[in-house]
């Protein structure tokens, strides 16, 4: 079966971060989610509901950014491909660390 992959709006919902915050998070920190980039927007891996909750957790606990991209790195250590597979472009983030 395949996995279902998640809406901004999903996704926000799941790691229960507001909608507008989720989607600043995925801005800012791109490079460490999954998607595949369809005609009707974005769907991101169900793995980026951890990633998203690690992000809020770092926010709330007075991390500023630069200080939560050298721990998402450092958790996450990843790799950039990009695909294309019939009408949808995939951007696949490979995890050389994942803890």
């Amino acid at each position: 079966m395949e996995e279902k992959w998640f809406s901004v709006a999903e996704l926000s919902n799941h790691a229960n971060v507001a909608e507008s915050t989720a989607r600043r998070y995925l801005n800012k920190f791109e490079k460490y989610f999954q998607y595949k980039k369809r005609s009707k927007g974005k769907k991101y891996h169900p793995r980026s509901v951890f990633i998203l909750e690690k992000i809020s957790m770092l926010y709330a606990e007075g991390y500023e950014p630069e200080e939560i991209e050298k721990i998402l790195f450092d958790e996450f250590g990843f790799a950039v491909e990009e695909e294309q597979s019939n009408d949808e472009l995939i951007f696949s983030v490979q995890f050389e660390r994942f803890k």
